[in-house]
């Protein structure tokens, strides 16, 4: 998050830089097909103690060259409009033209490798 985060909310990174984040929203590869309204930064921002809770299993997952993968976490009020925005866009298409995608904010455990994809298991 750009500047200071309201309330008890932090970038995961600050807390753990070692899990994993694919934050869709701010990329092309979600449920609407590109980049969403947002702040841009491509961060995962929970509250303290969202954060703070899987740093242990990540010790224990790095151990078995396994890492947690948080799939993204808060999206800002202008990436929800945003969405919004599209399903009823969308709403008003027919059918065949509307990507389907299913859409999960979770953590799993994933193969610790250098390079994308994560093929993961859900915890």
């Amino acid at each position: 998050m750009h500047g200071s985060s309201p309330g008890d909310f932090v970038n995961l990174r600050d807390i753990d830089p070692t899990i994993i984040q694919d934050i869709r929203y701010a990329t092309s590869n979600n449920f609407v097909g590109r980049r969403l309204a947002g702040d841009g930064a491509a961060e995962c921002v929970v509250k303290r103690e969202v954060g703070i809770r899987p740093k242990a299993v990540q010790l224990e997952l790095a151990g078995q060259n396994l890492s947690l993968k948080k799939l993204d976490c808060y999206r800002p009020a202008r990436a929800v409009a945003d969405m919004v925005a599209w399903a009823e866009h969308a709403r008003l298409q027919p059918v065949s033209d509307v990507k389907a995608h299913t859409v999960a904010s979770s953590i799993t455990a994933a193969q610790n490798c250098s390079s994308p994809p994560w093929r993961g298991k859900a915890l």
